[in-house]
């Protein structure tokens, strides 16, 4: 019985690692496609090293661009893998375009697909990735939810409950291991002995927007506490083309850097006082490591971090943000409650939950 992962973004290396951990130790027989969805070195190649996982045997270097042709390259690439491969089954994790395009080939394949993070749900159908969920939750064989409120969703939407397996998120095993590692950061920077906000902003609708970046400028410009920003690169790209680029840099309580490494950057998240992110994977980050989090955008995924006061959906509203900003540097927006995404030991309770399925099942 041969297995395939599928993925091509950070946040799903993230959630792989403990499940790839998990089938080595196991001696299962698989193979890992990369689809190059994320190329710059940071957020790939540094992240299988922090992670401490091997490089994917495949890498199809598919790199940027329109939602059609990223996709569509990925699908010619896949299919003349598995065509070679065999798989008996395709695991694709989260949301990305590499998600559906491996399930995708899989299905056209006759290929079962196993969906981590199934039965995630924004209701906001402006988003690609609430598309991508849908569509490969509707074609998938096996669903990994990680939460009861997953789980609800699918069976909401008719899924088969006997194919459907309840988990912790090993995002969770990822980031307990990393945090907790005794390895000092290399070029620290200044921010070690004081109070600081850690932000990432990356969303199209939102870095390709020239008036929600200058929003974003006076956020930053009038917050109480300094802010560490490791931008994406396309942010850096859209902020040197609306000619902002300099006045962020000119900010005395902005450090503006480059994209970090996993091990780096989940280091600073957890010594950080709170986050602002347009990201739908640090929403979840901060509320695994209780940070409080002000989410950019006007709908999340992440209704647990909603329902538990652990996340606030503030858009790109100046004076609710920072309004947040104070509540965070005065303690009165803390994160009180559990989250609800596991106890960090995912990756094996996935993996042993898949194999007594198939066991049982025939498909």
């Amino acid at each position: 019985m041969k297995f395939a992962f599928v993925s091509g973004a950070r946040p799903q290396f993230i959630k792989l690692a403990p499940i790839l951990k998990a089938f080595e130790e196991l001696n299962l027989s698989f193979f890992h496609v990369h689809t190059g969805q994320h190329y710059d070195v940071s957020m790939s190649d540094q992240i299988f090293k922090d992670l401490q996982i091997p490089s994917p045997e495949y890498n199809l270097n598919v790199g940027s661009d329109s939602h059609a042709k990223q996709t569509a390259k990925m699908l010619v690439g896949l299919e003349e893998i598995f065509i070679k491969e065999e798989p008996d089954y395709v695991i694709v994790p989260g949301d990305t375009n590499s998600t559906l395009a491996g399930a995708l080939t899989a299905v056209k394949l006759k290929i079962p697909v196993i969906h981590l993070e199934a039965g995630l749900r924004s209701n906001d159908w402006n988003m690609p990735e609430e598309l991508n969920r849908i569509i490969v939750d509707r074609v998938s064989r096996i669903h990994v939810a990680h939460t009861l409120t997953g789980l609800i969703q699918l069976v909401k939407e008719g899924a088969d409950e006997k194919f459907i397996i309840l988990s912790g998120d090993p995002m969770v095993d990822s980031l307990y291991a990393t945090v907790n590692r005794e390895e000092p950061l290399e070029n620290k920077l200044p921010v070690q002995d004081e109070e600081f906000l850690l932000m990432t902003m990356h969303r199209a609708e939102n870095v390709d927007v020239k008036e929600k970046m200058e929003t974003l400028y006076r956020v930053i410009k009038d917050s109480p506490l300094k802010i560490l920003f490791p931008a994406h690169p396309r942010t850096l790209k859209k902020l040197k083309e609306f000619e902002l680029y300099d006045k962020f840099m000119d900010l005395d309580n902005l450090i503006l850097s480059e994209p970090m490494g996993y091990l780096k950057f989940s280091k600073y998240l957890s010594m950080c006082k709170g986050v602002i992110t347009d990201s739908g994977g640090l929403q979840k980050e901060a509320f695994i490591l209780s940070k409080p989090c002000i989410t950019m955008r006007t709908t999340t995924e992440w209704v647990e971090s909603l329902e538990l006061g652990a996340n606030r959906l503030l858009g790109f509203d100046k004076e609710k943000v920072l309004s947040s900003i104070n509540e965070i540097k005065q303690g009165s927006f803390a994160v009180t409650e559990t989250h609800p995404y596991g106890n960090g030991r995912a990756g094996a309770e996935i993996t042993n939950k898949i194999l007594t399925l198939i066991k049982d099942t025939s498909f």
